[in-house]
């Protein structure tokens, strides 16, 4: 009885943790692996010309906004090696966006890279997709380089890259490259936080619960038992 009892409160979570995930994560633009991408199209900056270009930059599968917009292949901008995507106006702070995403594209991935680790920065992305919009926040100069990935069942229209902190005048630069588009990602989800967890647990208690509660019931009626009233 108690190994059948563990059994479906096994199967409670396990379904409920999908529920959540399914229910949660495809409903707005979410952070994904980017080791984990089909990619469609892809983008090392290789071929392009160093030097700045006008804005929008365009390239085959997106178009690139900065204050200063730039090719670099400097090894202190670009962390990746080879050549990267960066900004060459550091004073006026703008924003990069990256839009006019290629059509049906629902995953972008890229690779950031800061000049200065030592100087502490953190970034704030903005991912806008077809029906919904979501700011992720706290992507710093802790690490030296980051795999970057986003998803969006509906579709990604854009992604907006800007700094959410003012250190001082000298602020250092960072740059992209390795630029992923797809249609079909294969989903990591990032992983659950302990209120998600907590989440789970409790509403695959409440589950159990009511599995109990059902077989209970079809126990007293199988046998002919009635509930007694309390006084």
């Amino acid at each position: 009885m108690r190994s059948n009892l563990l059994v479906h409160l096994v199967i409670a979570l396990i379904s409920t943790s999908v529920v959540i995930f399914a229910g949660s994560a495809h409903a707005v633009p979410v952070l994904i692996n980017y080791d984990e991408l089909r990619p469609k199209t892809y983008e090392d900056f290789e071929d392009e010309p160093v030097g700045g270009f006008l804005n929008p930059g365009t390239f085959e599968t997106f178009s690139f906004t900065a204050g200063s917009p730039m090719i670099a292949e400097l090894e202190t901008i670009c962390r990746s090696a080879g050549r990267c995507l960066s900004d060459n106006d550091l004073l006026s702070n703008r924003a990069r966006q990256f839009s006019n995403l290629h059509s049906g594209t629902k995953a972008f991935g890229v690779h950031l890279g800061w000049v200065n680790p030592n100087q502490f920065s953190t970034l704030a992305i903005t991912v806008v997709g077809a029906k919904s919009t979501r700011t992720f926040s706290g992507f710093s100069t802790s690490n030296l380089t980051s795999k970057l990935a986003f998803y969006d069942k509906y579709g990604l229209k854009s992604l907006t890259f800007e700094r959410s902190d003012l250190p001082g005048p000298f602020l250092t630069n960072y740059s992209f490259d390795n630029v992923v588009t797809s249609v079909r990602p294969v989903l990591v989800p990032v992983p659950l936080t302990a209120a998600g967890w907590l989440l789970s647990l409790s509403t695959g208690a409440m589950v159990l619960c009511g599995l109990l509660k059902s077989r209970e019931f079809q126990k007293n009626h199988m046998y002919g038992f009635e509930p007694k009233a309390s006084l």
